[in-house]
This record gives C-alpha cells, sequence and structure tokens, in this order.
C-alpha cells in the first residue's frame, strides 16, 4: 500500500472517463491509476484483485492491481500496476487496420497476425481460469508487441467473484463488441457469463484477419437509414446471411479464412443469446489458429502474401485486393510492396458480364412488367377472398412437411409391388434405417436452412421452395432405392417357408 502525497510521478501515460494514468519516476517497470472520485465499491473489488493475483504460470501479460494507492484519509485513490512500455506495445487496432499497421509494423503478415489472434485467445482462457470474466473486451485495451505478445490492460474493469459469490460486476462495454444478450440491460448490476468475452473474442479475431473489417459491418441495401454494428450484433445479422446486408466492398471474403476459423466464428457469433454457452472457448480458438498458421503458404508474386493452401491454389486473396486497387496490405519490412497487374480473365469476365447485362436487360424489364400485372390482377382477389388467401400461406408453409408425407404414399404401394413379403419385410428391417434417414434429413434441410453461407442462398428459400426442392429430391432418390429393394428381393429368391 501506498500513500498519493507520497508518490513521485512522471508523465501521464493516459486518460480514461474516470481515471489518469500516470509513470512512476525511478519505477520504469510500474505505473500508478489514480481515480478522479473514490468509491467504495470500487475499493473492496480492487482489494479482492490483490488478494488473488493470476497465477505466474498462467503466461497472460495483464496489467494487475500489485498495490493499493490511499489518500491521507485511508480513502483508496488508485492501484500501481505493472507499465508496458508504448514504444515497445501498440493498441491492436494499430496493427489490424492496414493503414496504420504499414507505418507502425510494416514486417507483419498474415503468420504474425494469426499468432497474435492465438496469443489472445490464450490471455482469455487465463483470464478464465481463474474465474474472472474480462468484461469490457475490446480493441482499445488489448496491446501488442513486436512478436505478437498480447497483453491486456483496465483490469480493474473485470468482474470478479470473491470466496462468498459476491459479484464484483463489469459496469463499461462497447457496443460493437458486447454480446447480444447484454444489450439493453444494466451493466452495473448485471452478471456476466465467460460467454460474453468469447464474443468479443470472436469478433477481435475476426477483425485481425480480415483487415479490420467488423463481421456485422456491410452494404445496406435496404430502405431506410442503415442500422449501426451494434444493432447487427445484437440480431445475429451477418452480411453473408442476411440479404439486405451485403458484404462491404473490398471486403476479404469468407472463404479467404482457414474452415475451422470460419465455423468457429460464424457459431460464435451467431448463436442466440439463450444459447450462449454454445460459443467456442478460448482454447479451440487457440487450437485452430495454431493449426491453421502452419497451413500457411506464400504466393508467387510476394513472400509476405501467406494464405491456407486451398486458397493459394485458387487465387491469392492479398493479390486481388492489390489488382483491385487496394495499397499491398503486407509490403514487409523494407516498406516495398507489389503493385497492381490487371489479369486477363478478369478483364474479359467483366466484358462479358457487361454484355449479358445490357442483352438481358430488355428482357428482365419485359418479364418485370407481366410479374407486375400479374400481382395488379391477382392482389384483389387475394383481398376479397381471404379465406384462400389463408389457405395459400399455411399450405406454403407446411409444404416440406406434405412432401414427407407423400413420399411414404408413393414409397410404401411401390414397395409392396415388389412381391408379397416385400412390404412386410421393409417394414420390419428398414424401419429403423428409414426412420434414421428421415430424422437426417430433416435436420440436413433445417440446418441448410439455418446456417449462413457465402452466398446466402438457403436464407432466401421460402417455404415452398423448400417443399419443391425435397420433392426433386425426392423423386431422383425414389427409383435407386426401388430398384435396390427389387435386386435385393430377387436375390434372395422365395422366401422360406412358403413351400408346402
Amino acid at each position: 500500500m501506498r500513500r498519493a502525497d507520497e508518490l513521485v510521478l512522471g508523465s501521464k501515460l493516459g486518460a480514461g472517463g474516470e481515471a489518469d494514468v500516470y509513470e512512476l519516476r525511478g519505477e520504469p517497470k510500474l505505473a500508478v491509476k489514480l481515480y478522479r472520485a473514490p468509491r467504495a465499491a470500487r475499493a473492496a473489488k480492487l482489494r479482492l484483485m490483490i488478494e488473488h493475483p493470476p497465477p505466474a504460470a498462467s503466461g497472460a501479460r495483464l496489467a494487475w492491481p500489485r498495490e493499493l494507492v490511499v489518500d491521507s484519509d485511508g480513502a483508496v485513490r488508485g492501484f500501481v500496476m505493472d507499465r508496458f512500455d508504448p514504444k515497445c506495445f501498440r493498441p491492436i487496432h494499430q496493427l489490424y487496420n492496414p493503414k496504420t499497421r504499414r507505418q507502425v509494423a510494416p514486417g507483419f503478415n498474415t503468420r504474425y497476425l494469426m499468432h497474435t489472434a492465438g496469443n489472445l485467445a490464450t490471455a482469455i482462457a487465463a483470464v478464465h481460469a481463474t474465474g474472472a470474466v474480462v468484461g469490457d473486451l475490446n480493441e482499445s485495451n488489448v496491446l501488442v508487441d513486436a512478436q505478437a505478445t498480447v497483453a491486456l490492460v483496465d483490469c480493474d474493469s473485470f468482474q470478479v467473484t470473491d470466496a462468498d459469490g459476491v459479484v464484483h460486476p463489469c459496469p463499461v462495454a462497447k457496443p460493437e463488441f458486447t454480446a447480444p444478450e447484454l444489450h439493453g440491460r444494466d451493466l452495473q448490476t448485471r452478471e456476466r457469463r465467460a460467454s460474453a468475452d468469447l464474443f468479443a473474442l470472436a469478433v477481435l479475431v475476426l477483425l485481425l484477419l480480415r483487415e479490420g473489417r467488423h463481421p456485422f459491418a456491410g452494404a445496406w441495401r435496404g430502405a431506410g437509414q442503415p442500422p449501426d454494428l451494434a444493432a447487427h450484433a445484437r440480431r445475429r445479422r451477418l452480411p453473408a446471411r442476411w440479404r439486405r446486408l451485403a458484404p462491404a466492398p473490398f471486403a476479404l471474403p469468407w472463404r479467404s479464412l482457414p474452415w475451422r476459423v470460419r465455423l468457429l466464428g460464424r457459431v460464435a457469433l451467431t448463436a442466440p443469446p439463450a444459447l450462449d454457452r454454445l460459443r467456442p472457448q478460448a482454447t479451440a480458438w487457440t487450437r485452430a489458429l495454431g493449426r491453421a498458421e502452419h497451413r500457411l503458404l506464400p504466393c508467387r508474386r510476394s513472400a509476405q502474401h501467406l494464405s491456407v493452401g486451398r486458397v493459394r491454389a485458387w487465387r491469392c486473396p492479398w493479390c486481388a485486393l492489390v489488382d483491385a486497387g487496394i495499397p499491398d496490405p503486407f509490403p514487409g519490412a523494407a516498406g516495398k510492396g507489389i503493385t497492381a497487374q490487371p489479369r486477363v480473365l478478369a478483364t474479359v469476365r467483366r466484358r462479358v458480364v457487361m454484355t449479358a447485362r445490357a442483352l438481358s436487360a430488355p428482357i428482365l424489364e419485359a418479364l418485370q412488367r407481366v410479374g407486375r400485372a400479374a400481382v395488379d390482377r391477382t392482389t384483389p382477389l387475394l383481398r376479397r377472398e381471404a379465406a384462400v388467401a389463408g389457405a395459400l400461406v399455411v399450405a406454403s408453409s407446411i409444404a416440406p412437411i406434405a412432401t414427407l408425407f407423400a413420399v411414404g404414399a408413393i414409397a410404401v404401394p411401390l414397395a409392396a409391388l415388389v412381391s408379397r413379403s416385400a412390404l412386410r419385410e421393409v417394414m420390419a428391417r428398414s424401419g429403423r434405417a428409414a426412420a434414421l434417414a428421415a430424422a437426417v434429413a430433416i435436420a440436413t434441410v433445417g440446418l441448410a436452412w439455418w446456417i449462413p453461407t457465402d452466398s446466402g442462398r438457403f436464407a432466401r428459400w421460402s417455404p415452398s421452395q423448400a417443399g419443391d426442392r425435397a420433392m426433386h429430391l425426392a423423386l431422383l432418390a425414389m427409383p435407386p432405392f426401388m430398384g435396390l429393394v427389387a435386386m435385393r428381393r430377387i436375390g434372395r429368391g422365395a422366401p422360406r417357408g412358403n413351400s408346402v
């Protein structure tokens, strides 16, 4: 414990809404954070954190409170913590932003960024192992040095719990990093789960790997003013899933990410608030990023352009950005990147697309006129016949279920035509297999309808379209299935027990 009037303060390192951070003269590895207005609840929380520091074996670099700073009356004014030299550690947003990265760390490439993301996940896992929750995890309280070492600051805002179960919550948060279940809640009294950190961790990892592009950022195609990032995060609207939010121009596509990272990101960002425990743990991120880091390969044009091997055989995403007019995101330590090199194939493809659009424009306009005329003629009828309109809506909603019943009604008579005992044998021996196949089919259609894809095509299906596709698949699968049943019956011959 130190007295505030005995501290020899140096230059100011930073300032926040409630406190200022100064360096301590004569102690270059320490800093002090002084609050402008003392509070009793904050003092109890700081004492608890000082009594229970994180284990040294965790490997996480944290600006954890080490000593209390009190005034002459004994009131807590602040605390002493480890200092991270601003000349070595920089905020993480300066690294995932390509413009500032080219200035402060031109030698960083995808391998460094992926290693930084893995170290960040390791630090979050170490915090969760102590029973604490970061709470306000965002781009301003994560620092990174030249070796991709991650340090977490503003640790006094962490949520901690004492031995009696009393929770000291985290009262602050940034909306674009806040989990959906916390939007609109009173954070002064709201207890957070570790899953809230996992949402913010997924956002930061994707910011690192997608050139600072927020996963919920996109080009608004709906009516009215575009919602902000917090609104998209609250409703879990990814550009690849929602038709009114298209991917932003020059955004790195999701398919350029390793498939494990892509899967973890989608689950972490789109899990419903009631199922927040399904978000991947920080250790899962560490394993996935470590595996992906070993699979990085350079492209032919630049040794600094690293991507997973599957994408390298198709096209380097970084070269595609450069050819589109974006400065080289990874120029190397010398700061010399590659220049744009327009591709002949891309030019030909663009001209073909423009020609096709010009030729098809009159046809599309004519079809639109016919469609509008048909809608204008049928809309009054549907309005007059409310029962008919309701029946059509119900029929389109239950089309997939009706398809399954129709398949069963067709399959059972066909199976009975093979032989006298075929129906009995199919029901006896294939009942479980048929039930399992139906369950797998329903689960597959449901997952395909729910899981967001790069093109968003499943999200655009209506129930009637899903029913039509299910009917087509059933009709395609029925002849091979019935042929297989018939061949098995012919191969076995007449069933035993029929001879006199």
